[in-house]
This record gives C-alpha cells, sequence and structure tokens, in this order.
C-alpha cells in the first residue's frame, strides 16, 4: 500500500525495509511522532481537531485517486475487491453483526430486525455507491497526532476498502459517540471531504454502533470485552436514536 499512496501525497510512515526471516515476513518502518487521536482528543483545541480532521479527509481525497475497483469491499488489491455491490458489503458486516449478537445473547434480535428495515429502504442509494478507494480504519486509531496538535501520518494501512468513502467517517462517528467524545470532529471531516451527514450516513453510524453491540461478551486475542449493563443500554440507546434519524429521510 505504501508504494502506491505515499507518491500521491497519503502522509504513511517510511519503509527501511522489508523481505523475510526464516518463514516469516517483515516490514521495518519509522516511527510517527505522537499517539493516537482517541488517547490526546480531550487535550486538542477545537480548531486543532478541526485541522486534524481536514488532513485525514485530504488523505481520503489522495487515496481516491487511485482509481475506482471493479468490485467493492476490503482487498489488498483493487482486483481483489471481493463484493459486487456496496450493498453486499454492508449487508455482511450486519450479518456478521447478527451472528455476534446471536451467540452472546446480549441484545435482542429485534435490534437487527430494525436495521434491516431500515437498511431496505436505502437499497436503492447503496446500489448506486461506486468502487471508490478509501482507508477504512482512519478513526480514533490508526491517526496519529504529534504533541504539537497535528497530524503526524497514519498506521496500519495494510489494505483498503472500495466503496462509499463515509463509511470510515461514519466509523467515527459511532465511536466518538459512545465515548462522549467531540462529534464535531466527523462535521469537519465530512465538510472538508464535501460529503453529506444525511440519512444514509446516519444509516451507517447506526450499523456501526451495531458492531460495538455486538461485541459485548466476545474474546479478542484472548481478552473478553466487558459488558456492562449500563454501556449495553448507552448503546441500545445510541442505536435507535441513530436509525430514528435515518428512518426520517425516507
Amino acid at each position: 500500500m505504501s508504494v502506491q499512496l505515499k507518491p500521491l501525497g497519503v502522509p504513511l510512515p517510511e519503509i527501511l525495509g522489508h523481505g523475510h526471516h526464516a518463514d516469516f515476513p517483515y516490514v521495518s518502518m519509522t516511527r510517527l511522532p505522537g499517539n493516537d487521536l482517541g488517547h490526546v482528543l480531550h487535550l486538542l483545541s477545537t480548531a486543532q481537531l478541526g485541522q486534524i480532521a481536514s488532513a485525514v479527509a485530504d488523505a481520503q481525497t489522495a487515496t481516491a485517486r487511485l482509481g475506482c475497483a471493479t468490485g467493492f469491499g476490503y482487498a489488498s488489491t483493487a482486483a481483489e475487491a471481493p463484493y459486487a455491490r456496496w450493498t453486499d458489503v454492508v449487508g455482511a458486516h450486519i450479518e456478521r453483526s447478527q451472528q455476534r449478537i446471536a451467540s452472546n445473547g446480549l441484545f435482542p434480535n429485534s435490534v437487527l430486525d430494525h436495521v434491516k428495515l431500515t437498511m431496505s429502504a436505502f437499497v436503492a442509494r447503496l446500489d448506486v455507491i461506486k468502487p471508490t478507494p478509501f482507508l477504512h480504519d482512519t478513526t480514533t486509531k490508526n491517526v496519529i497526532v504529534s504533541t504539537e496538535g497535528y497530524l503526524s501520518g497514519i498506521v496500519d494501512v495494510d489494505d483498503l476498502c472500495y466503496g462509499d468513502s463515509r463509511y470510515p467517517a461514519a466509523l467515527t462517528a459511532a465511536a466518538l459517540l459512545n465515548s462522549g467524545g467531540p462529534i464535531d470532529y466527523v462535521s469537519a471531516w465530512l465538510a472538508r471531504a464535501g460529503q453529506a451527514w444525511d440519512g444514509l450516513f446516519e444509516f451507517y453510524v447506526a450499523t456501526f454502533l451495531l458492531d460495538f453491540m455486538s461485541e459485548h461478551g466476545m474474546s479478542f486475542n484472548g481478552n473478553e470485552v466487558a459488558s456492562l449493563a449500563q454501556d449495553r443500554e448507552r448503546l441500545d440507546r445510541l442505536f435507535q436514536e441513530a436509525v430514528s434519524r435515518a428512518d426520517a429521510e425516507i
């Protein structure tokens, strides 16, 4: 990804070397100064957050210059994008959440009925989305901010996603809503990109909130995600509010 993206102006770390050690591949790169955005949000001014949001939006615009793929979804190369429609990518995302929620039993299945009904109303708009390449994980993680409050760069870019480039902004919005962070950061991102915070975007936010709900009771890398009743209640409320705002545009 670095070879393709850095010439376009995407702020990635410098690659120092790569190869194999025995049977294990490795990549060595410079360390960007600073910390994940999520760790320093509370220390930044509104102006600083706006500058960082604009820089992230510009990185997404630069990534889009790679050109559209023929398929949709997450892939290391455009040729490997696995889905025929953006609708299929979002549907697979919701299906994963459904399987987790059914397995964990911490949220009612009715939340899935609601989001699927909302999705059915947006299918016509989802089906016309073009397979635009975007950085799918530029959220409160992987966006490295210097001690001076500027974007140092973006890390963990192993692959791209092809579809609606507002998707990572919606994930960021869901994360900030859940943590009580400054949601204006996402507004600044979308404004810089010339993109809308509309009903479809609210549906994306609801989809990611559903994803967060599905992680309750899950174990990742041997560590179970804590699931407190107050956290579940907050997520359910935020989810219902996002779906209601999406439904209002239908």
